[in-house]
């Protein structure tokens, strides 16, 4: 698959669903946004201490956007629960 620049991106998955690396690591961004704001809103609540939410906010949200991102291209690799269209030529 190539990107607009013309460099070659992989992708995982298989099908017309496949997903390349760019948009697995927005999907990791933009979820973990997301649940940084509920934990900060969370910690907030519970500690009153603006440096004490930032602090676990910061920290968590680096952690759990690497798992996120390693859990989900694990994921694409296994083949349980996937449905598999062949078109027609690969048939003949």
């Amino acid at each position: 698959m190539t990107t607009g620049g013309g460099r070659e991106e992989v992708a995982a998955g298989g099908g017309e669903g496949r997903e390349t690396r760019r948009r697995a690591i927005v999907k990791a961004i933009t979820y973990r946004v997301i649940v940084a704001i509920t934990l900060a809103a969370i910690s907030w609540f519970y500690t009153g201490n603006l440096f004490e939410t930032s602090a676990v906010s910061i920290t968590y949200t680096i952690i759990a956007t690497i798992v996120y991102y390693v859990h989900e291209r694990a994921w694409i690799k296994v083949k349980w629960g996937k449905v598999f269209h062949h078109s027609k030529k690969s048939r003949q």
